[in-house]
């Protein structure tokens, strides 16, 4: 039973290590907007900035939904608004002769409707707050298991 375990937990170990993450405690904020069109990239930014008025975190993620659903219902529009936290895959972006490392990162991800258009990201700590980017959405969120993260927590 115990070369039961002691297999399992090797193969969880290989597992982890084989799961592309960035170890950074980097964090970064995402908006993405229900389409490409102009009223919805419009609706996009004003969720943007009335949310970076608040204190984004991952403990207030219940906050941020409320807070973006009042403003896509006050400003008339009937879209779903969904907050989570995510790993999502970055590419490298150059920002005042400064690199800012592409890779998987944890991400508070507030999608708007269908979530088919540009969005918006910034890397909220340590560095950069003020700097923002807008991208198509590519699609390319990454999602980590909560198990294999424990794993990697405690073997790490």
């Amino acid at each position: 039973m115990k070369k039961m375990v002691l297999v399992l937990l090797s193969l969880f170990v290989i597992l982890i290590m084989l799961v592309d993450t960035n170890d950074s405690d980097e964090l970064r904020f995402r908006v993405i907007a229900n389409s490409d069109s102009v009223a919805d990239q419009n609706l996009k930014l004003l969720v943007v900035r009335e949310l970076r008025k608040q204190e984004i975190s991952t403990s207030n993620l219940h906050i941020l939904k409320q807070k973006a659903e009042y403003i896509v219902l006050s400003n008339n529009y009937n879209y779903k608004v969904d907050v989570s936290v995510k790993n999502v895959d970055f590419e490298t972006k150059y920002y005042n002769n400064k690199i800012i490392e592409g890779g998987v990162y944890k991400t508070i991800v507030v999608t708007i409707g269908k979530g088919e258009g540009k969005n918006y990201w910034t890397v909220l700590y340590p560095e950069y707050f003020n700097v923002s980017f807008e991208d198509v959405n590519t699609g390319n969120v990454t999602y980590d298991i909560w198990l294999l993260k424990k794993i990697k927590e405690l073997v790490g």
